[in-house]
This record gives C-alpha cells, sequence and structure tokens, in this order.
C-alpha cells in the first residue's frame, strides 16, 4: 500500500482474502471482501459464512444478510455494493485517502461504484499485481499446507500405480483415485488431475480420461494435483504397463537428466529462463527438442500453476522460500508421450525435493 501510495485497499479475490486471512468457502453464492486500512484488516461477508470466518480468522468481521427467507436467497453483486458503500460510509474508512487500491484484476464494476459513491474523488489504484507477487515467496504456515498436499499427491500415485490394470478404462483409473482421496480428505480437499493418458493419448499432452482401455505396452502420463488448507500440490508420473522396452527406457532416461541438470540450477538468484534453457538443452542433444512443446515447471502455491514460470522469455529470478515444480516431457509418435515433475522448496543455499522421484521409468500390471 505504501509503494502504490494508497490509503485503504479492498481485496475481492477469494484466493487473496484466504492468503491474508485464512478463511475460503466453496460457496460462491456468498461473496466476500478483505477491507485493509492502517494495519487493521475487516472481513466483509455474508452472515451465513461468519462462523467459519469467525474460526480461522481472529481479526474484525463485519456481515451483511446475504440469506433470509423473506428478501433473497443469493446476495448479488447489486446488493453486496450497496452493503459495502454503507459500511464504508459508516465507518468512515475512506477517510482522508486520496487513493484506494482495488483488486482490479477481480473487482466487479458494482464494487468501483460503490467506492466512489461514498468518495466521488478517491482514485482508484490497482494492487493485484502486488498481491501476487507477496504470493510468490511462502511462510512457515503456507510451506507445511504445501508439504501436507504433497503427501496427498504422493498417497494418489501410490493408489493410482496400484489401480492401472490391463482392460481397465482411463476414466476408472480417475474414479478410483478421486473417490480415495474423497474419503480420506473430504470433498473439498480431493486429489484430481488434468491429464489421465494412455498409448496414442499421450501425444495429447494434457487431457481428461476417455473410455480407453489399458493395453499391454502402454505409456500411461498421469499430472494429478491435490489441496490442503487451499494450497495446491502437483506433479506428473509416467507408466508402462508390463515391462519396459528400450526405447521407452532411453526416452524416459533423458527426461530423468534434464530434470537433474535444472535441479542444479535451483537457487536463490538463478533466472528463471535458465532452468528451461537447461531443460532443453538436455533434450535438444538427445534429438528430442522438438518433441517438448511446453514449459519446462512453474511455481506452487494457491493455484497449482502460478509463478515464477520456467519459461524462455522469463526474466524472474528464483527466490528463497519459492515452491516449484520441473516437468520436462518428451512426446514421440513412434514410441509414446512421457513426463516426470517433481515440486521443490528453494532454499538459502540450494533447494528441497518435497516429492519421492523415481529412479527410472516404473512398469504397472
Amino acid at each position: 500500500m505504501h509503494k502504490k501510495k494508497v490509503g485503504a485497499a479492498i481485496t475481492t479475490d477469494p484466493r487473496h482474502i484466504h492468503y491474508f486471512t485464512g478463511y475460503s468457502t466453496p460457496w460462491a453464492r456468498s461473496p466476500s471482501l478483505l477491507i485493509l486500512r492502517n494495519a487493521s484488516d475487516i472481513l466483509f461477508l455474508g452472515e451465513s459464512r461468519a462462523n467459519d470466518a469467525r474460526r480461522v480468522f481472529d481479526g474484525e468481521i463485519q456481515t451483511f444478510e446475504d440469506y433470509a427467507l423473506t428478501k433473497r436467497m443469493i446476495a448479488y453483486g447489486d446488493f453486496v455494493a450497496q452493503e459495502l458503500s454503507a459500511v464504508l460510509k459508516e465507518r468512515k474508512l475512506l477517510k482522508g485517502c486520496k487513493a484506494i487500491g482495488i483488486d482490479d484484476w477481480y473487482f466487479p464494476q458494482a464494487y468501483s461504484k460503490a467506492v466512489l459513491r461514498v468518495d466521488p474523488k478517491a482514485r482508484l489504484v490497482g494492487v493485484s499485481d502486488l498481491i501476487l507477487a507477496m504470493r510468490k515467496t511462502k511462510g512457515k504456515d503456507e510451506l507445511a499446507n504445501l508439504r501436507e498436499a504433497t503427501k496427498r499427491l504422493e498417497l494418489a500415485y501410490k493408489v493410482a500405480k496400484e489401480s492401472i490394470a490391463i482392460g481397465k478404462t482411463e476414466i476408472e483409473l480417475c474414479r478410483d483415485v478421486m473417490s480415495d482421496s474423497i474419503l480420506r480428505h473430504g470433498p473439498f480437499e480431493f486429489s484430481r488431475g488434468d491429464t489421465w493418458l494412455s498409448g496414442e493419448r499421450t501425444l495429447e499432452v494434457g487431457g481428461p480420461p476417455s473410455r480407453r482401455r489399458f493395453r499391454v505396452g502402454d505409456s500411461v502420463v498421469l499430472d494429478l494435483q491435490a489441496v490442503a488448507n487451499g494450497y495446491w500440490a502437483d506433479g506428473a508420473r509416467t507408466y508402462v504397463l508390463g515391462k519396459p522396452n528400450a526405447s521407452q527406457e532411453a526416452i524416459f532416461d533423458v527426461i530423468l537428466n534434464a530434470k537433474g541438470r535444472a535441479e542444479q540450477l535451483l537457487r536463490p538468484g538463478t533466472v528463471c529462463k535458465n532452468v528451461y534453457k537447461a531443460v532443453f538443452e538436455v533434450l535438444d542433444k538427445a534429438g528430442y527438442s522438438k518433441l517438448f512443446p511446453h514449459h519446462a515447471g512453474h511455481g506452487l502455491g494457491l493455484e497449482d500453476q502460478e509463478g515464477p514460470f520456467f519459461i524462455p522469455g522469463s526474466k524472474e529470478k528464483l527466490e528463497e522460500n519459492v515452491v516449484c515444480t520441473i516437468e520436462p516431457g518428451i512426446y514421440d509418435s513412434k514410441i509414446g508421450g512421457f513426463r516426470d515433475e517433481d515440486t521443490y522448496i528453494i532454499t538459502k543455499n540450494g533447494f528441497e525435493k518435497i516429492t519421492t522421484s523415481p529412479r527410472r521409468l516404473e512398469y504397472v500390471g
């Protein structure tokens, strides 16, 4: 706020509110806002969610009537904007503020009008970029959540490896992994995945499960995510049904070598494009760089992909307590697709790997 010269700020993105308060809700029908002023936070949300917020947030909570049988079931933006104007005016929260920070990437126009109704001369200044920059390095509580999420991810891969079998479909595998996770961790923090591919489908790089059945010799590429207290773990593994052949093992060895080369650069001060370059050069020397179409890794936190990003154009630098992944992949039309992804915490002098990575291509079935 001092950097942007704003006297107060209002954030609306649920991830940002969770970052500052620890409060999150799966219920989109009751929006929440966080008002920051003079080092005091006011969480402004519907009365129906107030008890949940009080369990995790020890700051001030102000509520509006979001669920009332005689008036409304859902607090839509126009009503919340009216309530926001009322509380800002009543509490004089904008008094003396020439500039007001807003979560500009996520701030509804109705809320902007609500602020300007209270102070028509106020200048609205975007602060979403600052909050995202703050989120890049993690505190002790965030690291604890990410470690727990990683444990859940490792468990999901254990279940997946045990569940892959000849004749089973990709959808059935997805069901097995997700249902196990829901039973263990509950309905809002279960493991899920954006890649469930086998055989010729592995050339698609990513995608949802299909009714394709697993066959002997298939490579199976899984890219799964797991959540703990709103923090995301992400990782990829490749398996082969039956004993891998020499070509499959050779490709996977190149992937492991590329990941190992990138690991040597994981320390504070490294420019992120150089991590990508390290992966690319290993794949290029082996003749596979044209079969590597995606990034080499990314940061983790309240999203499963956030900064820093390991791409050719990234000028970002790694910092202590950044949590990131490295994920080289090769997708050969004759042999199949292969990817492996691990998670790391950047430490003062290097890194700590918090996933258990394979030493060679694993087989199942």
